[in-house]
């Protein structure tokens, strides 16, 4: 953002498009290359990354091994789809898709707070217990050292 708002750079396309001429505007022509490549490889792992975490997900869901050939398939033809694609839908289905997951991991997260309060709660009255047993009296800092200490 700060190279884009030096250069002057007015934008008139794509996102890709601005920051490419951003640089190249305030660090010369040459620039280009190492963007095109550091872009591309970014995009190259962050793919990668995504067909390994869903390939996981399903085997960690106990799926089997169909599962995931046919997931491998599934994402292959929607990579090949994406690069067809213009990139606003395919940021428009991305929204959508994170959004969806947070949503379900906020849920996660409010129907286990419970269990982690009981968890947190048991820990400490376990760990107040052994230090008494040790030196037969609470340390005063002993709560704030223990998040500290494992």
């Amino acid at each position: 953002a700060y190279v884009i708002l030096l250069s002057g750079t007015v934008p008139d396309g794509t996102s890709t498009e601005l920051a490419l001429d951003s640089f190249t505007s305030v660090l010369g022509g040459g620039v280009r290359y190492f963007l095109g490549a550091a872009l591309f490889l970014f995009a190259l792992a962050s793919v990668a990354g995504w067909a390994y975490y869903g390939k996981e997900s399903l085997r960690a869901l106990g799926l089997g091994k169909l599962s995931g050939k046919v997931y491998g398939v599934l994402f292959a033809a929607a990579a090949f789809a994406g690069c067809l694609i213009p990139e606003g839908p395919i940021w428009e289905l991305s929204d959508i898709s994170i959004s969806l997951m947070a949503i379900i991991n906020v849920m996660a997260l409010l129907m286990l707070s419970p269990v982690v309060t009981g968890l947190t709660k048991e820990f400490y009255s376990e760990r107040k217990k052994r230090i008494r047993s040790k030196s037969g009296k609470i340390p005063p800092d002993t709560v704030k050292r223990s998040l500290f200490k494992s």
